[in-house]
């Protein structure tokens, strides 16, 4: 019977040796810390700014007509 605890008591010992345990993962952290709403207000901006391209064209656009009708 000692000889079956013995190695037993071994392994509990080389268990307990004072060694850190192994670094775990870190939590997953989320992509992003944006609110939800950012990505739709980053939308509507683009879309603001593509409009004002439009009309800025639209404006050069009627300037050269009106330039060239007599």
């Amino acid at each position: 019977m000692k000889a079956a605890l013995l190695p037993f008591g071994w392994l509990l010992l080389g268990a307990c040796t004072g060694k850190p345990p192994a670094p775990q993962a870190q939590p997953a952290v989320p992509a992003s810390t944006r609110p939800p709403w950012a990505a739709l207000r980053a939308d509507e901006q683009r879309a603001r700014a593509v409009r004002q391209t439009l009309e800025h064209q639209q404006a050069a656009e009627r300037q050269r007509i009106d330039e060239d009708t007599p």
